[in-house]
């Protein structure tokens, strides 16, 4: 990636309209032939989590 990035971190949070259309949707990975290529040669790491508004938590989202 152009920065230099390692890891590409999703973050959503509760009641999130994006988050929910993105589940209905492709994931990530398979959205972008860029990213879907460095996680392929192990040079960049997807993962992501949902922001709880209430409790102020986040919590981990396994990604394919």
């Amino acid at each position: 990636m152009v920065l230099g990035a390692r890891v590409v971190y999703v973050l959503g949070h509760t009641s999130c309209g994006a988050v929910s259309a993105a589940v209905r949707a492709q994931t990530l990975v398979e959205a972008s032939t860029v990213i879907a290529s460095l996680v392929k040669e192990r040079k960049v790491i997807v993962a992501g989590g949902i922001f709880d508004l209430q409790s102020g938590r986040v919590d981990p989202v396994s990604l394919p």
